[in-house]
Order: C-alpha cells, then structure tokens, then sequence
C-alpha cells in the first residue's frame, strides 16, 4: 500500500482519541475518538496482513453510499512501516507491538449509541419489546444485505456483534450492518472459519478439508440464526464445541436433524420466517430479496421488494461490482 507520510498527520488534525479500548483481535483493535466538534466516533486499526482487509473497507464504503443500512467509513488513514510518525501513534495505540512490520488501516466510522445487535437483542428493555420492533431491525439488516448481493459481493460474516445500533432523534432504533473485512465477490474463496451464525456446509467443508466459494445463501443462513437471536436471545443449538467428538456430533445434527426445535412462544408467522432461512440445503434457500416479501416483513415495514430471479442475483451488477473494487 502506497500511503503519503501525513496521512497520520492528518488524522491527529482531525480527531483525538478518548483512551478507550473498545475492543479487538489479532487483527488489530478499536478505539474511541472525537473530531472537532467533539462528535464521538471509533477508529478501527487493523494490521494489514490479507490484501482482503483493505478491499473489506473499499466495499464496505462503497456499497454505504448506495444503502444507508451499511455502516459509511468516513475516513481511511494508511500507514506504512516507513511512515514517520508510526512509533509515535504506538504510544497511543498499543497494537503494534506483535506486528512492527505490517502496515496499517485507519478506517473512522460513527460511534453506535446502542451498541451492537447483541447488546440490543438480549436487552429488551432498549427497543426491541415487540415483535414488530424485531422485524423491523432485521429487515433494516435484510436490506443491506439484499443490497450487497445484486452488487455482486457476500458479506461472509454476517452476526448480532457485527450490526451496529443507533438510536434516532425520534427514539427509534435503527440498524447499519458493518465489518467488511471478510466480503468477497461471489465465488470468491471464503477466508473465514466457522462460527456460530455458519450454516452446516461450513461443518462439512471443514470435514472433508474443502474450501468454500462465496455465495449469497452463505448469509442468507447467517441472517436465520441472527433472526432467532433476535426473537429468542438464544442460539438454536449449541453449534461447534472445541473438541473433536462434539464437534462431529454437531456436525450429524446440523446435516441430518429434520429441523430445529422452535420455542412455542413464536407465531407461526416467525416461525415460517426462521424456516425460510435455516434450511440445511443451501440452494434451497431464498434470496434475501424473497426473504424481504415475507409476509411478517411486509406487514412490519410496509415495503415490499420485487424479487429478482435468483440467476439474477448471481449476475446483476457483476459488472458494476468490478468497478467498485477498482475504485
């Protein structure tokens, strides 16, 4: 990556950082900052291991000028080993200490208020008491999704922690979905592992030591489980122990179980919803375009979608997708 020597400069003319650490990985962490008007945002430092990451963000900010339900990047820093400055921004961000030879991403985005999804789903009390209310969030998710997938692209890892939260000046909850850093274009190698929104070709790819191509059902099983969390707080089965006799066994339940068991409490309304996405066979299920015609969505927000063929969301701005990664 080719980065100018000021871009740390610039970023230190335009924000200070609050000294919170609001979480991370192996892939670098994020903090909380202000800008001059002293209006709260997070920068997210990832250590650019993977050309993927920083083509992650590209998409990620592209694609937020066509959807308002994908989190916008309001700014990107690059910082290469040679960039001057580099020690110094270590002494306000502790992240480069196993890394001192990778460059770096800046990437600023808004500061959600509520949290992610998570944190909102397993708290009702925040919004999320009716089930109009959960339809509502998960349609604003469906749409962002829907809308990655005629560009072309998959999000690969889609879950409650990767929605961010905000609460409007009217009171109302509103969802952006965030974290790029695994999308591809569809057919793509898939470069995560699985996790507990995967669906169970994750599981089989994993036992049989075969690489998945990216595909827009991959998400559409991501957004089933995230909808039950939604509705319930809970998982619908305890998906990937660690160890290896569990794990199989796991794995038998989520290929060969006829169907989950779904709570009693749920309508039978949110139960043919869940079914339409947790199907074992990936090409039996939806588009998300289809998934948004439901009747309990369109009862909920009022918008119905016209359905695209499902060639169509293969092929459909294919074209336009290439330019936003040249971009």
């Amino acid at each position: 990556m080719a980065a100018p020597r000021d871009n740390l400069a610039k970023f230190f003319d335009e924000y200070t950082l609050t000294g919170e650490k609001l979480g991370g990985d192996l892939n670098g962490a994020i903090y909380g900052c202000v800008d001059r008007r002293n209006k709260k945002f997070v920068v997210k430092v990832i250590i650019a291991i993977r050309k993927m990451y920083e083509e992650g963000l590209l998409i990620q900010r592209a694609l937020s000028d066509y959807c308002p339900n994908v989190t916008p990047i309001r700014a990107l820093y690059y910082l290469t080993t040679k960039t001057a400055g580099i020690d110094a921004f270590s002494a306000h961000v502790k992240v480069f200490a196993s890394y001192p030879k990778d460059d770096v991403i800046l990437a600023v985005l808004p500061r959600a208020s509520e949290g992610d999804l998570g944190d909102v789903s397993l708290a009702r009390p925040l919004g999320l008491r009716t089930i109009k209310d959960s339809v509502r969030i998960f349609a604003q998710v469906a749409e962002a999704v829907n809308a990655i997938h005629t560009r072309g692209f998959v999000h690969c890892d889609i879950k409650v922690q990767n929605v961010l939260v905000h609460r409007t000046k009217q009171g109302r909850l509103q969802a952006s979905l965030n974290d790029f850093d695994f999308a591809c274009k569809i057919g793509e190698p898939v470069y995560i592992g699985r996790n507990s929104h995967s669906g169970p070709e994750f599981l089989q790819a994993e036992r049989t030591y075969h690489r998945l191509s990216a595909s827009p059902w991959q998400d559409v099983w991501a957004m089933g489980i995230m909808l039950y969390i939604i509705f319930t707080g809970n998982l619908p089965i305890e998906f990937y122990p660690h160890d290896d006799t569990n794990r199989e066994a796991a794995w038998r339940k989520m290929t060969y179980s006829a169907e989950f068991v779904y709570p009693e409490v749920l309508t039978a309304d949110q139960t043919s919803l869940l079914k339409m996405m947790l199907t074992r066979d990936w090409f039996e299920r939806p588009t998300m375009a289809a998934v948004l015609q439901h009747p309990l969505i369109l009862e909920c927000t009022r918008k119905p979608l016209p359905p695209p063929s499902r060639l169509a969301v293969l092929t459909q701005y294919y074209d336009e997708a290439d330019e936003l990664m040249q971009e």
